[in-house]
């Protein structure tokens, strides 16, 4: 599991929209979200303010 944090709220948006029924994750109050190695393999990695952390 990779923690990250997505820094703008519009892709905080589309990155949770994009996890969501395709991996499991879990996020925080402080923007933080624990992915699986595989999210970043695929689509996330798009974002361009995702912080792998």
């Amino acid at each position: 599991m990779i923690l990250i944090k997505i820094t703008d709220e519009m892709h905080a948006r589309k990155a949770l929209g994009y996890l969501a029924g395709r991996f499991s994750f879990k996020t925080w109050a402080n923007g933080d979200i624990i992915v699986p190695e595989d999210a970043l393999a695929h689509e996330l990695s798009r974002f361009e303010s995702v912080l792998v952390i």
